[in-house]
């Protein structure tokens, strides 16, 4: 919150993850008028993947499990979660796999009935982004 010189008080907004942009708005008085927007929306503008929002979506989501310093293991259950930044998981994996994964979970596969879908959390375009970090970290696209 803030006050502009003349004396209307204004409200910052952070925006999302998905739309990192943010807002300036004034509070007003409602008098029962409705204001219309007609600029055009920022927030419509399509995302792009990229490995960088991977790398916070993997971070996010993913390194919990499946990254280099995990801290959660199912090795107890006879299981050994994969690192998926290692290289050696990449030359078993094509980038279709780690997208079905990723989007449907690891039991559509085969690979790990624990592994969650991520498709509700995330977006096509992170989850390609998640695909392109973790291809970035393998050294090579398959």
């Amino acid at each position: 919150f803030a006050m502009s010189p003349d004396g209307e008080i204004l409200v910052t907004t952070m925006g999302g993850r998905q739309r990192p942009e943010g807002d300036i708005l004034k509070l007003v008085v409602d008098d029962g008028t409705i204001v219309v927007d007609e600029t055009p929306d920022a927030l419509e503008e399509a995302i792009v993947a990229s490995a960088e929002i991977g790398f916070e979506r993997f971070n996010d989501n993913c390194a919990t499990c499946h990254g280099r310093d995990a801290v959660v293991t199912m090795i107890d259950l006879g299981y050994n979660m994969p690192d998926f930044t290692d290289p050696a998981y990449h030359e078993t994996r094509s980038d279709d796999e780690l997208r079905e994964i990723l989007k449907y979970g690891g039991g559509r596969l085969g690979v790990d009935v624990a592994m969650p879908p991520w498709e509700l959390l995330l977006s096509d375009e992170e989850i390609e982004s998640v695909v392109l970090y973790l291809r970035d970290q393998s050294g090579g696209e398959k």
